[in-house]
């Protein structure tokens, strides 16, 4: 699977869509807005916007600092909507985003192992409110 990995600070592009691909963008630094067509939702350091193919979206800041990763992830996700998640204490979302981006270029195996992890900590911290998501997310955390 191939994933696109980089960091970019402010200013963002405008609304634009992937079509086959999700993003995962992790806020290093700064605060905004990240808009979709629908919505706006505030972000700061530690914020993780999780973005399904066809939604446009864009960040709006002056300072905003992310680090994003685009890939084909529909075997973890199956959402049409944003999702908006926090980085938990320790900053392990933070550390991987970080972990991916550093090795970006490095071993296919790895930054594969590297992407899977970053996504089963996502999943393991979103808050899914039908009971077979919190089935799933129970054997998800009990595996890992």
């Amino acid at each position: 699977m191939d994933y696109i990995i980089n960091v970019t600070q402010a200013p963002s592009p405008p609304l634009h869509t992937h079509h086959d691909e999700y993003e995962i963008i992790l806020y290093t630094g700064g605060e905004g807005i990240m808009r979709t067509r629908e919505k706006e939702y505030p972000v700061c350091a530690g914020s993780i916007f999780i973005v399904p193919p066809g939604v446009g979206h864009g960040s709006v800041g002056p300072d905003i600092e992310r680090i994003y990763v685009r890939g084909d992830f529909r075997q973890a996700f199956s959402f049409d909507e944003p999702v908006l998640l926090m980085d938990n204490d320790r900053r392990e979302g933070t550390k991987l985003a970080r972990l991916l981006y550093d090795n970006r270029f490095g071993n296919s195996e790895y930054l594969h192992a590297l992407c899977t992890a970053y996504v089963q900590f996502l999943l393991m911290h979103m808050e899914i409110e039908d009971g077979m998501g919190r089935a799933v997310n129970d054997v998800i955390y009990h595996l890992t």
